[in-house]
């Protein structure tokens, strides 16, 4: 399998594909556009978002982190956080 191939083109919304679910975790591959936003969440679960091409930045109050390929962030669960495409972006969030 190949996540080029198995995660949707990103539109004008940001996509979010399921891989994996289960009662332990759940894994999503996500695809951005340069200019597109994960608004402001919290994560029930501790999870982590890798960067596997493009670049974003994660933001966690004022504090940002830019990630690209192969650049990763552990998120702690209900901390409030938002994600900005900066490059077109493939990502992929565990959560466990």
């Amino acid at each position: 399998m190949n996540l080029n191939t198995t995660i949707p083109a990103a539109t004008e919304k940001v996509v979010f594909h399921t891989l994996l679910n289960t009662e332990r975790g759940k894994v999503r591959g996500i695809r951005m556009q340069a200019g597109q936003e994960i608004k402001v969440h919290k994560s029930p679960v501790p999870a982590i978002l890798m960067v596997l091409a493009g670049k974003v930045s994660y933001f966690e109050g004022d504090h940002e982190k830019s990630l690209q390929s192969q650049g990763y962030v552990l998120i702690q669960p209900e901390v409030l956080h938002r994600v900005t495409c900066r490059e077109d972006a493939l990502c992929v969030l565990i959560q466990v």
